[in-house]
């Protein structure tokens, strides 16, 4: 068995690639962008593989907060988005590679482990409780599958009532023709309008970070125009088939243009890239009516469960934290002091 670290662009994308995964946020790009907003030191992708399987795990090492430990501790945690580790093998294999992972990640202080499984992974999830991990139901995710539509035989870019609201007010789609500069404007207000959280008030080297392709990862900024006016548009980024509706916009001043920029965006990465999976992503909350996850759900052929995980590594120091600092933290959390 034999271990690999990867923490620079082409090795990390290239191995993903020469693996055949297919989670687009998985790439170099994605973890370097939230190096920054996860206030992560470092990013890595594991590789462990022999003749008998292999397992793939990135991951960004995000420091314990300085206020809970005097110790350089740290938790491995999936990019915000979807991840989890990539693998194939036997029994025995899986068994010994995670048991290797977790004892890297106790010579590298990591105390905790938080994963976000990606719904395009198929994770053995048995044999990782038994490793160790611990799983829990999230939200529900807006899933398109190009085979379920086909057999339901529909054809995408079928216009409904807001398209069509959209299209008679002037409004057009735009491929390839959204720049960054124009994106993060657009972005910034809508977040500003939603009254967002700090944390999604993203940088400028975020945006630039995600403009870019490798032999892993195609970024995409897509958007619906009214005359020049950009008034809505949204970021995909793809891996081989798969496809991710990372970031989306909207100034609100036309009804209908989100779901023009959905129904066509969706139509344009099926023709153009051969996608066959799109992950709309989830509501703003766990709650089934979600207005966000109804809105997504137009979209896309089924629902699918997105489950979140953890795996203590050091339980003393783990412990010893969250009974120390028990008026700092959550133990109902997943991440106690978050």
């Amino acid at each position: 068995m034999k271990v690999n670290i990867h923490d620079l662009p082409g090795s990390w994308d290239a191995t993903l690639a020469n693996y055949g995964a297919k989670e687009p946020c998985q790439a170099y790009a994605m973890h370097s962008a939230y190096i920054q907003s996860m206030n992560a030191s470092r990013a890595i992708l594991i590789e462990v593989f022999s003749a008998n399987g292999f397992v793939l795990y990135p991951v960004l090492l995000i420091p314990v907060p300085s206020l809970l430990t005097h110790q350089d501790l740290f938790t491995a945690e999936s990019v915000y988005g979807f991840s989890g580790p990539v693998c194939s093998g036997d029994r025995d294999f899986l068994i010994k590679a995670f048991e290797q992972i977790s004892a890297m990640f106790s010579d590298l202080g990591v105390i905790a482990e938080f994963v976000r499984v990606s719904p395009f992974i198929d994770i053995p999830t048995p044999l990782l409780v038994e490793c160790g991990y611990m799983f829990q139901a999230d939200r529900a995710l807006a899933i398109w599958r190009r085979q379920e539509s086909l057999q339901e035989g529909s054809q995408y870019i079928r216009f409904g009532n807001m398209e069509r609201r959209a299209l008679k007010a002037g409004c057009q789609f735009s491929v390839d023709s959204v720049s960054v500069n124009e994106f993060q404007e657009l972005y910034l207000a809508t977040m500003r309008l939603n009254s967002a959280a700090d944390f999604f008030m993203y940088s400028p080297d975020y945006f630039n970070r995600l403009n870019l392709n490798s032999v892993y990862l195609t970024s995409h900024f897509l958007g619906v125009r009214l005359g020049s006016r950009l008034i809505s548009s949204a970021l995909f980024i793809v891996s081989g088939d798969h496809a991710v509706y990372h970031l989306g916009c909207n100034d609100r001043s036309i009804p209908g243009a989100s779901d023009l920029l959905l129904r066509c965006s969706t139509d344009y990465l099926v023709n153009r890239f051969g996608v066959s999976a799109i992950n709309f992503t989830g509501g703003r909350s766990l709650d089934p009516n979600d207005s966000l996850l109804k809105f997504k759900m137009r979209f896309a052929t089924h629902a699918e469960q997105f489950f979140v995980g953890r795996r203590i590594i050091n339980p003393y120091a783990f412990n010893c934290i969250v009974s120390t600092h028990s008026e700092k933290v959550n133990p109902l959390h997943l991440i106690p002091w978050r």
